[in-house]
């Protein structure tokens, strides 16, 4: 393959289009180049042109000036000389960002930094790229994981804050696809309170900004709370003396909300069977069942024994 090299570019001889772009650059100082040419470098890409024999091409240092639908336009520029490129984005098959997570076209904007790989389109006068790969430099996101507390809840724009271990103070925007879950049970946006513990929050993470588009967010639990267990402690009222009902319960310093369905034993002291109705306030009650996960002030109970009941 026959080539022209010139202040970085590489030329097929299917470029006889750009020779005028070799005599500008020729005109440059080295000074000039190396300001443009540190300017992409700042944001990972290089100023670099290269068009094969076969039509294919690969651009890297464009700085975009304008988007419009699938089209991308933007300039690579040696000192006061530019070139013209528009690219068609429409047959991309993926737009990448600067550290690697998927991105589209529409997210690119004016001002810009990305490298360009596809086919000349060589029905157009003015220099033109089918694209098939488009990677952004100037996108910062990258997809992450963090792990924290949460310290602050804003429910009207679906956020919370994190004081994560890896990056500080980082806000994390829930969407309608995000998927959340308490322990190993699904949960919603309300179960993210203050001071929850986040065992891992997974998503797009802006680096610039320093937020975070969550795709998962896993609520800790203590798995040990979860398990069947006796609680013991009072009875401080009764839902109605008809199953399913539920029974408050102050265990502690805990009061619990009981669920009893219909299939709850229910049982005196000396384990006969009784009823709702022969339970009063003030009982001494022992609880055999386990919380839920997604509400760990309610218990489902399995078995309520009334002690107070001879």
């Amino acid at each position: 393959m026959n080539k022209i090299t010139k202040a970085g570019i590489v030329l097929g001889s299917a470029s006889a289009l750009l020779v005028g772009l070799v005599a500008g650059v020729s005109a440059q100082t080295a000074n000039e180049s190396a300001q443009v040419a540190g300017t992409a470098r700042a944001v990972g890409s290089t100023i670099e042109l290269h068009i094969n024999n076969n039509g294919k091409v690969l651009i890297r240092g464009i700085k975009v000036t304008g988007v419009s639908g699938n089209v991308v336009s933007g300039t690579i520029a040696w000192g006061s000389y530019s070139l013209p490129i528009s690219i068609n984005g429409a047959s991309v098959t993926r737009v990448a960002r600067r550290f690697g997570g998927t991105a589209a076209v529409s997210e690119i904007s004016a001002g810009d930094f990305i490298s360009v790989e596809g086919s000349l389109d060589q029905t157009q006068s003015a220099l033109t790229v089918n694209a098939t790969f488009i990677k952004d430099w100037s996108i910062q996101d990258k997809a992450a994981t963090f792990s924290g507390t949460v310290s602050s809840v804003d429910a009207a724009s679906n956020s919370f804050v994190l004081a994560s271990r890896q990056r500080g103070s980082i806000t994390v925007n829930v969407t309608a696809s995000t998927t959340i879950m308490k322990g190993n049970q699904s949960a919603t946006f309300a179960d993210i309170t203050t001071g929850a513990t986040i065992s891992a929050v997974s998503g797009t993470w802006d680096t610039v900004s320093n937020t975070l588009t969550a795709n998962k967010v896993r609520i800790y639990v203590n798995e040990r709370l979860l398990n069947r267990r006796i609680f013991e402690g009072t009875l401080q009222a009764i839902g109605g003396t008809t199953a399913p009902s539920t029974l408050t319960v102050q265990v502690g310093n805990t009061t619990y909300t009981v669920n009893v369905a219909a299939n709850t034993t229910l049982i005196t002291n000396k384990w006969n069977p009784t009823t709702l109705g022969a339970m009063t306030t003030g009982n001494k009650v022992r609880i055999y069942g386990s919380v839920e996960a997604n509400n760990t002030g309610t218990i489902d109970a399995l078995v309520v024994r009334d002690v107070s009941l001879k």
